[in-house]
């Protein structure tokens, strides 16, 4: 192969990952009354610790995170700046938080809303088959560690990335289908700290420069979840081609 060939070859590589993940999350808006802002904040050096995972996994864009104590505040943060998601925390006040999801939507419709709640026995005031996630994406459990933040943060990003990623550099899909909240927020950060660890050590290996090892990151796979079994053919009938794995417990809601 001529010289010019290798280079041309390397240089659309670099072309094609650069083009991956455009759509990265930099701007967080957390939603918490002061009591569970507190809640959160008392486990430790909480921003620092997000900051933290992400240069312990050498991701360099880690988000910026905003803080509004209430609805009437966020708004008026998201009329002077852009956000790219939101994650509203459910404290012992449950009306509040889905009133409040209610009027980001309404605002903004598109932009990603994600709950969180304190404990695992606020999970069945937000049954996905009940009405109070009409607006909210997901709901995750503070659980004390901070990958949790990440995990979400990743997962949407995996959400609003997999077609664009597909179909540019046939980047691989693994898909969660689990119903319980519990578990897939404790599964998520697990699967994304592995997969991002082995992607760096296939990437030493391979003696790739900095910045090629930066751009390479992104053709990371893509984790996919869904939480009953239509969403799960659907994901399975688009992206069969790259799937890798499909990890389930097989016991999820299925329409009748």
């Amino acid at each position: 192969m001529e010289l010019s060939d290798i280079y041309k070859r390397k240089k659309n590589d670099q072309d094609i990952f650069a083009e991956l993940m455009e759509f990265k999350v930099k701007e967080v808006l957390l939603i918490a009354n002061h009591y569970d802002a507190y809640s959160i904040v008392r486990e430790g050096r909480f921003f620092d610790r997000i900051y933290g995972e992400f240069l312990q996994l050498n991701l360099y864009t880690a988000p910026r995170v905003t803080s509004a104590s209430n609805a009437t505040e966020a708004l008026e943060l998201i009329d002077k700046r852009h956000f790219d998601m939101v994650i509203l925390m459910v404290g012992l006040d449950k009306k509040t938080p889905i009133s409040t999801s209610k009027i980001i939507k309404q605002k903004a419709p598109l932009m990603p809303l994600l709950a969180m709640v304190n404990n695992n026995s606020d999970l069945r005031f937000f049954d996905e088959a009940g009405p109070n996630v009409e607006y909210i994406d997901k709901v995750f459990v503070w659980n004390g560690d901070s990958k949790v933040f990440l995990a979400m943060i990743k997962y949407v990003e995996d959400k609003m990335n997999v077609a664009n990623d597909t179909r540019i550099g046939h980047v691989r899909v693994i898909l969660l289908v689990e119903d319980s909240q519990k578990y897939y927020t404790r599964y998520l950060p697990l699967l994304y700290s592995i997969i991002m660890k082995q992607t760096q050590v296939v990437l030493a290996e391979e003696g790739y420069d900095q910045i090629h090892k930066i751009l390479k990151m992104r053709a990371r796979p893509k984790i996919l979840l869904v939480s009953n079994y239509e969403d799960a053919i659907d994901i399975i009938e688009k992206y069969k081609e790259y799937l890798i794995c499909v990890i389930s417990d097989v016991k999820y809601k299925r329409q009748a």
